[in-house]
């Protein structure tokens, strides 16, 4: 895995094609989470778009997928910040979260 900040790693899994997502580009992603043991969190219903890199999304989700090609699939590990914000209390919550993120388009 490659660390990309103090809570945040990611593994390619399959490149995709085309232009690589930039910070600031509009850009729909498929993703999946689950806990460290591989209880599933959850499965967002549908495809999730916003702007890569910039507020506005999960930020494991927005700085993850950075970089990501169509078609590509990359996993993601963050700690509890990236994952649930400073709103949720850790105790409730895992303190990493595992993802897999799908960019669509």
């Amino acid at each position: 895995m490659t660390r990309l900040g103090d809570v945040l790693y990611v593994q390619d899994i399959a490149d995709g094609t085309g232009v690589a997502v930039s910070r600031g580009r509009w850009v729909t992603v498929r993703s999946r989470t689950w806990m460290p043991d591989g209880t599933p969190i959850n499965a967002v219903p549908g495809n999730t778009s916003f702007y890569a890199g910039t507020d506005g999304a999960t930020e494991w989700r927005n700085q993850g997928a950075v970089g990501m090609r169509v078609g590509g699939r990359r996993r993601v590990v963050a700690g509890s910040m990236l994952a649930w914000g400073a709103t949720i209390t850790t105790s409730r919550c895992p303190s990493l979260v595992v993802a897999e993120i799908e960019v669509i388009s």
